[in-house]
């Protein structure tokens, strides 16, 4: 007999499915961010400020996936005690918290940014 009920998962199914989730989502990140930044640079406009929100949010966001792949294959690929004290491994754990402390940053800015601009239209540029 097994100690599992059927509501109950082993820690190997929650890491495959947690695995697969992430892969799922670090591609689409990939391509959807990729995607919106070729055809926003592609259109050659002047870019208004919500337009500028969106480019660097998809970039950020380019930049978490391409890190967060990296940071998979490097951790999967190595012993874990590798990782302690190593340049590399603190390169990425920066870049990868900076970037989220970005995307959150970008998104208040352009958040007071479409406030002043229904509360305050006349003075907003």
């Amino acid at each position: 007999g097994s100690n599992l009920t059927q509501d109950q998962t082993t820690p190997v199914e929650f890491f495959l499915v947690n695995r697969v989730l992430f892969w799922i989502l670090t591609v689409a990140g990939l391509a959807g961010n990729a995607g919106l930044l070729l055809l926003l640079f592609r259109r050659r406009m002047d870019l208004h400020s919500s337009e500028v929100f969106v480019v660097t949010l998809a970039s950020v966001d380019l930049l978490t996936c391409m890190f967060d792949i990296i940071n998979e294959v490097v951790e999967s690929a190595t012993d874990p005690q590798f990782h302690d004290g190593l340049v590399y491994y603190s390169v990425i754990e920066f870049v990868l918290h900076f970037s989220i402390s970005v995307h959150a940053h970008t998104i208040l800015v352009m958040t007071l940014d479409k406030l002043l601009a229904i509360t305050r239209p006349l003075r907003h540029f």
